[in-house]
């Protein structure tokens, strides 16, 4: 639908390295799985349901001292 799936919101957020290398890996390939949007949290946001969508392992951390604040 019209709807965003969750995400970090705002300029601190900190993924893994296995999920950066998936992301990198899309791009250099030209995968068109992982679309570019107008703000890069959203963008991560749907790239990181894409990746949980294929199987791709997920464990989001919410850590209070980096104010985490997720719509």
């Amino acid at each position: 639908g019209n709807t965003f799936p969750s995400y970090a919101h705002g300029a601190g957020y900190v993924v893994s390295r296995s999920i950066a290398e998936q992301c990198h890996l899309a791009w250099t390939t030209g995968s068109p799985v992982l679309p570019l949007l107008k703000a890069e949290d959203i963008s991560m946001g749907v790239w990181i349901q894409r990746l949980q969508k294929q199987g791709f392992p997920i464990h989001a951390v919410h850590e209070e001292r980096m104010r985490p604040h997720m719509k």
